[in-house]
């Protein structure tokens, strides 16, 4: 493990961390571009197809869906 000069450097390693395995973990109807933001990481139900994904909280659509329009 590398050494960090400042607990902040750590909690940002962490952070980005924790962002890259849940971008590697992410399934199709996910949107993994919105993992970054803030709202980012809310289970939803797509409006169309009924099936969960994750992704900002104001989406209403599941990846395939939300790329068709």
């Amino acid at each position: 493990m590398p050494e960090y000069t400042t607990l902040r450097e750590r909690i940002e390693a962490n952070a980005a961390e924790q962002l890259a395995r849940a971008r590697a973990a992410a399934r199709p109807h996910d949107w993994p571009e919105d993992y970054a933001h803030e709202n980012g990481q809310y289970v939803n139900i797509c409006i169309v197809c009924s099936v969960q994904f994750v992704g900002h909280k104001r989406r209403h659509v599941c990846r395939p869906h939300g790329l068709l329009g």
